[in-house]
This record gives C-alpha cells, structure tokens and sequence, in this order.
C-alpha cells in the first residue's frame, strides 16, 4: 500500500543476486531474480538501500540445538532496550544500574541444554537466550553482492569517525558515503530510519536527476578511505 500511495516503481517477489560495473560503459549490470526467472537490468546509477536492521547477525555457537529453553534474535531496535522492555516500560540502562538485569563481560563460546559457557570456562545458567548481537554493515552487503574489491574501495560505510570503538577515527565531519557520490562512480548509499530516508531521499534523487539531464555536477573532494569494512 505504501508503494501504491506514493506511486513507487517498485518490484516484490524479487531477489538481487548480484552486480557489477563496466568501467567503459560507464553502466552496471543487476542480475535479479523476478518470479522465478533472472532478469538483468542495465542502470547507469546504482543505489544501495539495503538497510542495517534488514540484515542482522545470526550467530551460531556449537550446541544451540541441544539448548531446553528459547533463543530469540533481537533485530530492528536495540537489542538490550528490547529485552529490557519485555520486563518492563524503562530503558535496559536504568535496568542494568538497579541490578535487575546482570552483566557479565565476556565471548560466549557453547551453549550446553541449560546454559551459556564463555571463553574463560564461566558457565551461566539460563532458560532463555536472546541473541542482541546487532546487525552486519552495508559495506558488507556491497562485498557480498558485488566483490570485496568494490567494498574495500568504496570504504566504511555510516559513521563520522568519532573514534570510538565501532566508529574509528579519523573524524570526518559527515557521514561517510552516505547519500553522496562514493570512490565508486555510479554507486550510491540510501538508508536510515524513516526520518532520515524520507529526508535524505530529496538530496540524493535530486543527484540522480541532474546526472540523467546531464547536468553539470562537478564534485569537489571524494572521501578519503581510512577502513575497509
């Protein structure tokens, strides 16, 4: 219904199965699955906006089948304020701080029928597992759907390197290749929350506009690459 009311030329039932870009066309081939039968599109600008809460980590620790409780993926929220909210209406912080929810810092390395063991030989009972493990990154999706070659030159993608543990340094100021052109000419990346994307949507489909109507679009500086992934 959101598609029909915004008029999108959208595609269901279709699966990406992979692309790649001719350098002296200037023009990338999209191998889709549609129905069934692979259809190959030729765009000329291609934009990824697969999203992070869409693809999130699954672990796989050696005896999760033999576990007697439940295991839960958290995905789309974070995964700690999620659990937290399945206890009560505050915020997994406020939770951890009064002692209702227990920390403990450590690699989960096997689940046993009643428990979780980590590296270090702590075994904690349980009867409940909920993976809050996060989610897997868009330059990761670019390695899987074109080549890690591409990824790599492309860069990390999100973040404004603050330096802090999953958004290393340098600080850039700016997102980094998010709704602007990339090292990769003809590649783009759309994502973010409702907000962001209806937002940001505009800056970038008026990019995409202007290169159609060979408009004038000189660029100024790409962003350097200091992190592959």
């Amino acid at each position: 219904m959101y598609a029909k009311i915004m008029e999108l030329n959208y595609w269901s039932s279709t699966v990406c199965k992979n692309a790649e870009y001719d350098e002296a066309k200037a023009e990338w081939t999209v191998r889709v699955e549609r129905d069934g039968k692979e259809v190959a599109l030729k765009p000329k600008q291609l934009v990824m906006a697969t999203g992070m809460s869409a693809v999130p980590m699954v672990p796989e620790f050696p005896g999760m089948d033999s576990f007697k409780g439940d295991i839960h993926h958290s995905s789309k929220h974070s995964g700690g304020d999620k659990y937290a909210g399945k206890k009560a209406d505050v915020g997994a912080s406020e939770l951890i701080a009064n002692g209702d929810i227990k920390l403990k810092t450590g690699q989960a390395e096997r689940i046993t029928e009643n428990s979780v063991v980590l590296a270090d030989g702590t075994e904690i009972e349980a009867d409940l597992i909920v993976l809050a493990t996060g989610y897997s990154s868009m330059n990761g999706w670019l390695a899987q759907l074109i080549s890690q070659e591409m990824a790599d030159k492309v860069g990390k993608v999100w973040g404004m390197g603050s330096d802090t543990t999953k958004d290393p340094g340098p600080w850039e100021g700016e997102l980094r290749n998010m709704w602007k052109p990339t090292q990769q000419p003809g590649l783009w990346f759309h994502g973010g929350n409702l907000h962001q994307s209806r937002h940001y949507s505009s800056y970038l489909s008026l990019q995409l506009k202007a290169r159609m109507e060979n408009i004038s679009t000189p660029i100024y500086g790409l962003q350097d690459v200091h992190h592959i992934s």
